[in-house]
């Protein structure tokens, strides 16, 4: 929705040397009557956490509550922001000084590090959940905001919210399955793969189950799916020069849910080159059915989808974006109002048109043009275009003709 602008939700690079746009590209506002619309009442203002739009994912659990789930990479992102973007005071703190090295030393940290590290946090909640924050337990079961482990550069390359309550987990486990359950004459290169696969699985594997029982903890049914087919990461993204790599990845996860059981995947084999990824397909076919949801491939705009998600490293669900609980709200507000607008310029154009018709019916009968079996509905319609005085010079000229002569003349105008 909105305008010419951009509305900075993914907030400023700290490397003067990358494009902004590549990565902090907010949301894009073209309709200039929604723009105006927005614009009337507040638009949204601007932050500038830098937190990719790929980096969050809104869900609502199992039970109805609307979460939003972060990759911890954008706390790295906002860290290094405060620490070496620009001076920022670190928060108070109600640690006692001995409690607070001890927190800090777990994690890894010295103090300043750590406070800095839970301001991230709170600069991110504050960000997603508004006035919320300030009521928010961050060690309830029913917290909303979720920071979870990731091995892909976006949460969006390794997870997929599907609706439901329910997210699609790739898993290392399921890829190696899936290239075992073909021959080596079917797959060249399979047990190459088969080796980079069980490479990630070491270094990664972790970081899946880690991510799957902070799910499942916070009321979530996870799914685990051949969801992409990287062979080997490097700094959190897929080397796509890799031997093997670019003849076979897909990525499926990097989709977007639609209400109420449906969700959008990039995958195009109707050439039949992709083995993997149409065996992959049917097997998400079958893993998102148990949770009663539906993949529906997204095809039509790429001449070669699979290539395309490789060279983009997704950029499908990461072009759109997660709202904070603020500009939802404001968003529905804005919605509804549109809505009533729409309803009373049609209920407004309705009763003008009953008006009309009804003035044109008022006009024939005291012309005495008016007959018993007259069609009022082509008339009223008629006068509605403007054509009542045709109307009435046709039933004048065949005022003695019967009246089914009469009503197909008049029918006849609709025509012209």
């Amino acid at each position: 929705m909105g305008g010419g602008a951009v509305l900075k939700a993914n907030a400023r690079s700290q490397n003067e040397a990358l494009d902004a746009r590549e990565m902090f590209d907010g949301i894009k506002v073209m309709d200039p009557e929604a723009t105006l619309s927005i614009a009337k009442k507040g638009g949204f203002g601007l932050h500038d956490v830098p937190v990719a739009g790929g980096n969050i994912i809104a869900a609502r659990d199992q039970k109805g509550l609307l979460r939003f789930v972060v990759g911890e990479l954008g706390l790295y992102g906002v860290w290094h922001a405060e620490t070496f973007g620009k001076e920022m005071t670190v928060q108070s703190t109600d640690f006692e000084e001995q409690k607070l090295l001890k927190r800090a030393e777990q994690s890894g940290y010295d103090p300043e590090q750590y406070l800095l590290w839970k301001n991230a946090k709170a600069r991110i909640r504050r960000t997603l959940l508004g006035e919320l924050s300030g009521s928010e337990d961050h060690t309830s079961r029913k917290k909303r905001v979720l920071f979870v482990p990731q091995w892909a550069y976006h949460i969006d390359m390794q997870m997929l919210y599907v609706g439901n309550g329910a997210f699609a987990l790739h898993s290392f486990t399921e890829q190696h399955r899936l290239v075992e359950s073909f021959s080596a004459e079917e797959l060249p290169g399979r047990e190459a793969m088969l080796k980079d696969i069980a490479a990630l699985q070491d270094k990664y594997g972790a970081v899946n189950a880690r991510t799957k029982a902070l799910l499942e903890k916070h009321a979530f049914k996870v799914v685990e799916v051949v969801g992409a087919f990287p062979l080997k990461v490097n700094s959190a993204h897929v080397d796509r020069y890799h031997t093997h790599q670019a003849e076979n990845y897909f990525c499926f996860v990097n989709g977007i849910a639609l209400a109420p059981d449906k969700v959008v995947v990039v995958h195009d084999d109707r050439k039949g080159r992709h083995k993997l990824a149409a065996r992959a397909f049917e097997w998400l076919q079958k893993a998102l059915s148990e949770v009663d949801i539906a993949p529906v491939p997204m095809r039509e705009r790429f001449s070669d989808a699979l290539s395309y998600m490789l060279e983009q490293e997704g950029g499908f669900r990461c072009r759109s974006t997660s709202f904070p609980v603020t500009w939802h709200r404001r968003l529905v507000a804005v919605l509804e109002e549109e809505k009533r607008e729409a309803e009373e310029r049609r209920r407004l154009a309705e009763q003008q048109r009953l008006d009309v018709g009804s003035a044109a019916v008022q006009r024939l009968k005291e012309e005495g043009l008016y007959f018993e079996r007259l069609n009022e509905s082509n008339v009223k319609t008629l006068a509605g275009r403007g054509m009542l005085e045709r109307v009435i010079a046709v039933l004048r000229e065949m005022a003695e003709e019967d009246p089914l002569d009469r009503n197909s003349a008049v029918a006849d105008l609709l025509d012209e």
